[in-house]
């Protein structure tokens, strides 16, 4: 794990772009969610590259999300149906065809 004073703020950022998510972020990086956003607030040059990565994670999602659109998934989406005790398993093609 990078050192927190000088090296966090390289992986968090690394790792929001994968992520998406503050949270695991810095939990990867070993800091507080309110150090994270107090920096952002100090820094404006990691403000910049906090952005950046948000723009990277979303424009992953956006792509994985029109990818599974046109492709479909055979990905579990739940394992339980809320039917009684009956369980059984909703595929994504099968939650597609409900919604539709």
């Amino acid at each position: 794990m990078p050192s927190r004073p000088k090296q966090w703020k390289k992986t968090f950022l690394e790792t929001f772009a994968q992520t998406a998510n503050v949270r695991l972020a810095c939990a990867r990086v070993g800091v507080n969610r309110s150090t994270a956003y107090r920096a952002r607030e100090k820094d404006d040059k990691f403000a910049e590259q906090w952005d950046e990565a948000l723009d990277d994670a979303l424009d992953r999602l956006e792509e994985e999300c029109i990818r599974r659109g046109r492709d479909g998934t055979d990905e579990l989406v739940s394992s339980k149906l809320s039917a009684g005790n009956m369980k059984g398993q909703l595929m994504e093609e099968e939650l597609f065809a409900i919604l539709a």
